[in-house]
């Protein structure tokens, strides 16, 4: 990312970057008039505004009795959450690319998610330089961030080549660069998927969304999890989308995850769309999603089940960690302990260039 905004700003601060229009060449016959073409600067900006904590309480005598050292143990956890947070936020980005490579940049459908092979993974990196060739991106500052799934792909199809590169890899694993890219490994790259649900959910039909389970009810909404199933598929989406987005929260067609499942549901927002939802997931880099929705062709779209790699230039995307991740200790009134509250302030934007020097690359997650 560019850290370049980063000194001398505060939370709430904007950044301003105004871009310009395009120009194109005209023809121009000797002694005749012209047309001006129209041109206006267009304003984009980054505002500082994301807040992030992690806050848990230690007892003084639970750390007394631990046989390591609790509070350090759990700010560093505490801080490495916070990153992957960070990292996650800055991925979801390539929501924001101009560039796309799908399925029809390999000869299959388009809009659907790839199924990387070791056949197929060389020309993934080729298909990428070329989409930043087109946008007259820089050679120099390429990178791709993979995830272990692309990576795992990737030192299969070279530990076999009788070249010195392929034996590094079978060798460490090491992830180098690869055909003019800097390879950086992720957990946290960007995830999104589409349920279909066309027809009025039965009662005990199951959607079932990175080891949480929603329960369709026709009856009363008695147990964690459950979704009410009314009237018709439209309304059931609705329903199942309020769930999504608010897994905390009872309401009458929903009753409240427990708080373990609350937190597996963290960076994931639904949306209802027609004849379904689609879900976006940052930070989650691969989710693992199942049904026993009774109609047939209620399921989850396989080809759209997509893992979102990032290839691009280094700072594409503008970030500013204002304040840093930092440990804060705080006395509990009426306790022996305290709570430890672990914080990270930032914010990020994609700006126009920025957008064109980045390739959203869509893998099939349901094929790893």
């Amino acid at each position: 990312a560019n850290f370049e905004e980063q000194s001398g700003l505060q939370e709430g601060d904007t950044v301003h970057r105004p871009y310009r229009s395009a120009m194109y060449a005209d023809d121009y016959t000797s002694g005749s008039s012209y047309t001006t073409q129209d041109v206006a600067d267009t304003d984009e900006s980054l505002v500082i505004n994301k807040k992030k904590i992690v806050p848990i309480y230690v007892d003084d005598f639970d750390a007394i009795q631990s046989h390591y050292p609790t509070a350090n143990k759990y700010a560093d956890d505490a801080a490495a959450v916070l990153g992957n947070n960070v990292d996650g936020s800055v991925l979801a980005e390539l929501a924001n690319a101009v560039n796309k490579i799908d399925d029809s940049d390999f000869g299959g459908t388009s809009g659907n998610g790839h199924t990387l092979t070791t056949a197929t993974v060389l020309k993934l990196f080729t298909i990428a330089g070329k989409k930043l060739d087109r946008q007259n991106a820089p050679m120099k500052g390429r990178f791709a961030v993979i995830s272990p799934e692309e990576k795992q792909v990737l030192l299969e199809y070279l530990a076999g080549k009788e070249t010195q590169k392929g034996d590094d890899y079978g060798m460490n694993g090491n992830t180098g660069m690869f055909f003019g890219f800097d390879l950086l490994e992720s957990n946290s790259t960007y995830w999104t998927g589409k349920l279909l649900i066309g027809t009025l959910p039965t009662d005990g039909d199951t959607v079932v969304y990175n080891g949480v389970t929603f329960t369709y009810e026709t009856g009363t909404i008695d147990a964690a999890g459950k979704v009410k199933a009314v009237t018709d598929a439209a309304t059931s989406i609705t329903n199942l989308v309020a769930a999504f987005n608010a897994p905390g929260t009872t309401s009458a067609t929903f009753q409240a995850l427990s708080a373990a499942d609350q937190k597996l549901m963290k960076g994931t927002t639904a949306t209802a769309v027609s004849g379904g939802l689609t879900v976006t997931a940052e930070g989650k880099g691969y989710v693992a999603v199942s049904e026993t929705l009774t109609a047939a062709a209620d399921v989850w779209t396989p080809a759209l089940q997509t893992q979102h790699v990032m290839f691009g230039i280094k700072g594409c995307v503008d970030v500013v960690i204002q304040d840093k991740v930092k440990l804060k200790v705080k006395d509990v009134s009426g306790k022996l302990g305290n709570d430890l509250v672990t914080t990270v302030l930032f914010g990020k934007k994609t700006f126009a260039e920025g957008a064109k020097w980045m390739v959203d690359c869509k893998l099939r997650s349901d094929a790893y």
